[in-house]
């Protein structure tokens, strides 16, 4: 699995390109702010690869600004499907409002392509990546479970796990009881190994947290 993870934006989100090392194609995750640097990442990832990359999906793990501004941007460079849980469709369509309730301004969102859905699998070349549905920081939450034979699984959870931390509920639709119970129903008993590259800061691990995050 080809990745890169790079901070963008007022807010450092964590952007995540994740590509198939053998066919080329690619993943945005969450392309919040910052297109050009987005652009510039695939491109060094392009040429640290030394395979042309083919852009195929954005994917985001909700709809907060943070995690979605760039996509319309990129759009203008890359033919990809952008990607969304079907009841976060209200928040993104307010990007405009939601810029400005933290002093800022925003314009309209891309459109949306594809409604993601629990258990749904998306394959990039030979990757498998499994949506996993975790409302709770937002109505349509999820997260990117990525699979590839013979490697960890890596799972992106966007603003749901953190490492020794979880997201916040006091935002849009945001329900802190759903949120621990997702984490601790779908998330906490996957494979202790599980790489967890999480929506602002560093990694951490399912097991790690399992074992150590006090707020689960």
């Amino acid at each position: 699995m080809l990745q890169r993870t790079l901070a963008v934006g007022p807010f450092q989100a964590n952007c995540h390109l994740v590509a198939c090392p053998k066919s080329g194609e690619l993943a945005i995750i969450d392309p919040g702010e910052e297109p050009a640097q987005i652009l510039e990442a695939v491109m060094a990832l392009e040429k640290a690869a030394g395979l042309p990359l083919k852009p195929k999906f954005f994917l985001h793990t909700h709809a907060h600004l943070d995690h979605i501004s760039a996509a319309k941007e990129l759009l203008k460079s890359f033919s990809a499907k952008v990607a969304l849980h079907a009841a976060d469709e209200p928040i993104w369509r307010g990007l405009r409002d939601q810029a400005r309730a933290f002093g800022l301004e925003y314009g309209d969102p891309a459109s949306i392509d594809l409604s993601l859905e629990d258990g749904q699998e998306l394959s990039l070349g030979a990757l498998k990546i499994t949506v996993i549905h975790t409302p709770g920081h937002s109505p349509g939450g999820v997260c990117f479970l990525v699979t590839e034979e013979g490697a960890k699984s890596v799972l992106y959870t966007g603003d749901t796990l953190f490492l020794g931390s979880i997201g916040r509920a006091d935002l849009w639709g945001g329900d802190m009881d759903q949120l621990v119970r997702s984490i601790q129903e779908k998330l906490l008993v996957l494979d202790p190994a599980t790489i967890v590259k999480c929506g602002h800061g560093p990694d951490t691990t399912i097991g790690r947290e399992r074992l150590e995050n006090p707020y689960l």
